[in-house]
């Protein structure tokens, strides 16, 4: 996982590596959870999320062989949650 190097200038980011331990698909909710979901869901959730030329069918074939290569390697979650440090502290108590 790389940092954007267009964090405007808040320089609130960093363009720094890191390896990705998983991948989160935040929900509002009324606690706060780590709900494991299939791979296709996974694929599914970042596909809706990117910004990938559509009209390019090459395009779209590499790009769901990327995700789906990427969701199987990866563990992949629905986090609801509800705003506050609780909600931060159940990510960094399930980080591997």
């Amino acid at each position: 996982m790389h940092g954007t190097p267009w964090h405007g200038e808040a320089e609130l980011a960093t363009n720094a590596r890191a390896p990705l331990g998983a991948i989160l698909f935040l929900a509002r909710g009324e606690r706060n959870a780590l709900e494991t979901i299939e791979p296709v869901a996974a694929v599914s959730g970042l596909l809706a999320r990117s910004f990938v030329p559509f009209h390019d069918a090459g395009v779209m074939t590499s790009t769901l062989q990327l995700l789906e290569e990427l969701t199987r390697e990866v563990p992949c979650f629905r986090m609801p949650f509800t705003p506050g440090v609780d909600a931060v502290r159940i990510v960094l108590e399930n980080a591997t």
